[in-house]
């Protein structure tokens, strides 16, 4: 298959790169958000015009070292070539920026494909890649060039009527935001999509986005590179910090304060897109005023690196949580999700649930992952007869009440949530994911599973997850406080009180995942040592959990 490939917005990912270049030359505050549409407007708003337009050229022209690719393209093109496919890039932009210095941005694109790697052997040849001036240049060398599909972010190129009617149009959309009168395209929202559309099956990659042999020497360099991003100094020093069990976490010490540096985990068997789901989430709360969230500086999408605030505090004790926290949480939800809500696009958390049946589905779906636990996972025989014995006996009579009480309230367990109740949700939302500062209180971090979802899935979590439970004395107050702040009916608190055993169940398989094997290699990337002393922890946490669907009443 002869396959044509759009460059900026579908090769070159320019998230925060205006932020950062406009910072850089002085042209808008520190606290701007850091979406190309925010320099933009403010620029534009304030009669700077003309400085936006010089903005793109200095970009486009001096500064591609800023732009990273999209996670998977170049796993895409590799494997493509490989298995017999031509690829071309294909694009159109002028030679030089119409206002400020005359670069060669078309240089300067094929600057970026060597510098990262698509040049390389087994990759794009050199002389595949065409940048024209117009685009109806570009339609006509993409039909020149015979292609049997093309790749674009622009709708309106793939319509252009120069495309041969044979021609499969792919539509690339990272933001999910182009899903409204674009049947005739074929969407795609990551590269991993991509790749199964058009070359069929999983990506053939395991997205560890560095070895764990890599030193923190490489990683200094990657630090290096974000921190000019970001405008925070050069850094000097690098620690992993300890609690981090999907991703590796390290303090940054930089001549202008420490940083946090996040190295997300993907896994063929996981590739959720971590950094994206917590890099988005953090921009939508900052953009709305929230700072009890770290500050989101810079990130990688292709070496899954992200940059964040460092936030000093402690970790609350379950004895020590009084209602002042709890209110506290209620207010960081409620804050996210004031109306109306923001442009930005988020996509669905992880796991999201729109209908009851929704949650009764992903406890099943844990469930059944059980009956293949990892033949050579310590203690697994003790883990079996847990599962088989207790877990699942209890999970089908605790399924068996929530359909009952749906009967009870009227509920429709397969009906869809009305859009009023579905919120911005952190997920894995709990006081495991906080820190306690006197002077500036409580900061909420992880945000990796974060988007839309239902408000009964971040109760059931925040009072399920065993690390730093919640207690439930304080239930009723969480409950009753959010459904306040967040203006929801009666039908939604009775969800949320109907569905917490449930999440016992879920949260009593998502601490056995170490008895899986791809769990464990997601362990082992985030460095959580022996895993026969974290199997035999996490057996005892199961069982408790199981027990708490008998001992908890559903008021707290």
């Amino acid at each position: 298959m002869r396959i044509g490939i759009d460059f900026d917005n579908t090769i070159a990912n320019y998230d925060g790169v205006f932020y950062a270049a406009a910072l850089e030359l002085g042209l808008i505050p520190a606290d701007l958000g850091r979406d190309k549409n925010s320099v933009r407007d403010l620029l534009n708003g304030s009669g700077r015009k003309d400085e936006f337009t010089k903005l793109q050229g200095y970009i486009y022209g001096a500064r591609m070292d800023l732009v990273s690719p999209y996670p998977g393209v170049a796993a895409f093109v590799r494997d493509a070539v490989a298995a017999g496919h031509e690829l071309f890039v294909v694009s159109h932009k002028t030679r030089t920026p119409m206002m400020g210095p005359p670069y060669d941005m078309h240089a300067a694109a094929r600057g970026f494909l060597e510098a990262q790697g698509f040049f390389s052997p087994g990759m794009l040849s050199p002389e595949n890649a065409f940048f024209e001036l117009t685009k109806e240049e570009k339609v006509a060398r993409a039909a020149t060039l015979e292609v049997e599909a093309f790749i674009d972010d622009l709708p309106e190129i793939l319509r252009m009527s120069g495309f041969p009617s044979t021609v499969r149009r792919i539509l690339f959309d990272p933001y999910d935001a182009l899903a409204v009168k674009t049947d005739d395209l074929e969407r795609c929202t990551d590269w991993e999509t991509i790749y199964g559309t058009l070359l069929g099956g999983p990506m053939n990659a395991v997205f560890l986005p560095r070895s764990q042999s890599q030193d923190n020497t490489d990683l200094l360099a990657e630090a290096s590179r974000l921190c000019v991003k970001a405008g925070r100094g050069e850094p000097h020093g690098l620690k992993q910090l300890s609690g981090g069990k999907n991703n590796r976490v390290f303090r940054l010490d930089t001549d202008k304060g420490p940083l946090v540096l996040k190295s997300y985990f993907r896994h063929a068997d996981d590739p959720r897109d971590r950094l994206g789901a917590e890099w988005n989430f953090l921009t939508y709360a900052w953009g709305r005023g929230v700072r009890c969230v770290p500050e989101p500086l810079a990130c990688d999408r292709h070496a899954q690196l992200g940059l964040y605030d460092f936030v000093e505090g402690e970790k609350l004790s379950a004895n020590g949580i009084t209602e002042q926290h709890i209110e506290a949480a209620a207010d960081f939800i409620s804050t996210v999700n004031q109306r109306p809500y923001g442009p930005q696009s988020l996509n669905s958390g992880s796991e999201a649930c729109f209908s009851v049946a929704d949650h009764l589905d992903r406890v099943d779906q844990r469930v059944a992952r059980l009956t293949t636990l990892d033949p050579e996972a310590p203690h697994v025989g003790a883990a079996r007869t847990l599962v088989t014995e207790r877990l699942e006996p209890q999970w089908l009579r605790v399924k068996a009440s929530i359909l009952e009480s749906c009967t009870a309230v009227g509920v429709d367990p397969t009906a869809r949530l009305p859009e009023a109740d579905i919120i911005v949700s952190p997920s894995d939302f709990g006081f495991h994911n906080a820190l306690w500062q006197d002077a500036r209180g409580l900061t909420f971090l992880d945000f990796e599973y974060a988007g839309w979802d239902d408000p009964a899935k971040l109760a059931g979590d925040f009072f399920a997850c065993p690390e730093i439970p919640t207690p439930p004395e304080h239930f009723t107050l969480f409950v009753e406080t959010l459904c306040h702040r967040l203006n929801l009916g009666e039908v939604a608190q009775a969800r949320m009180v109907m569905l917490r055993d449930a999440y016992y169940i879920k949260w009593a398989c998502i601490v056995l995942n170490d008895f899986l094997s791809h769990h464990d290699a997601r362990r082992r990337f985030a460095n959580q040592g022996d895993r026969a002393a974290r199997c035999a922890a996490q057996l005892d946490k199961a069982d408790a959990l199981i027990a708490k669907t008998v001992s908890d009443t559903p008021g707290g």
